[in-house]
């Protein structure tokens, strides 16, 4: 019953997964985010998809430039947030996924609502990218399915640099 239920082709070939069908909001989100990636993202460009996606990174073959997979309370308290938070700064992506994760079990509310929950991260992604597209609904907002891409800006050295030569 289970398997009838799914019936929409993520990946291809050997890395093919089979989801639950294309009227699930989450699956055409997903399904939407891995063409978006194919038509718009270098090959060679980085990833990372917070506060966790990392099956992204899979099917797309976008590297992750930080050591840090997934953004929930257990990995900030094992590896610390500022460590964490240094790691988007020190090797930034350029890209960042930000994908619906109500993280209601650890006790806490959306990733980046608190200081003690990824609000540093969230600061200094929201001051050093923008939003390329919003996929389905505004990401951690209110439980509603949704993925936003984002994509670096330059550097303010790069840009003065791209500046000088006109």
């Amino acid at each position: 019953m289970v398997y009838a239920q799914k019936s929409l082709s993520l990946g291809s070939g050997g890395d093919e997964i089979i989801t639950y069908n294309a009227t699930s909001e989450a699956s055409q989100g997903i399904q939407s985010a891995l063409l978006w990636t194919q038509e718009h993202m270098p090959r060679n460009a980085t990833l990372a998809v917070l506060p966790e996606g990392i099956m992204f990174n899979y099917l797309t073959r976008h590297v992750n430039p930080t050591p840090d997979l997934v953004w929930d309370p257990n990995m900030l308290a094992l590896f610390g947030q500022t460590r964490m938070t240094d790691s988007i700064e020190k090797n930034p992506p350029d890209y960042i996924f930000i994908v619906e994760r109500l993280s209601a079990e650890f006790g806490v509310d959306y990733f980046g609502s608190s200081p003690d929950f990824g609000l540093g991260a969230m600061q200094w992604i929201q001051a050093h990218d923008n939003t390329e597209v919003l996929i389905g609904h505004e990401p951690l907002k209110n439980g509603l399915f949704g993925i936003k891409i984002l994509k670096r800006v330059a550097e303010p050295s790069a840009v003065s640099e791209v500046k000088g030569k006109d």
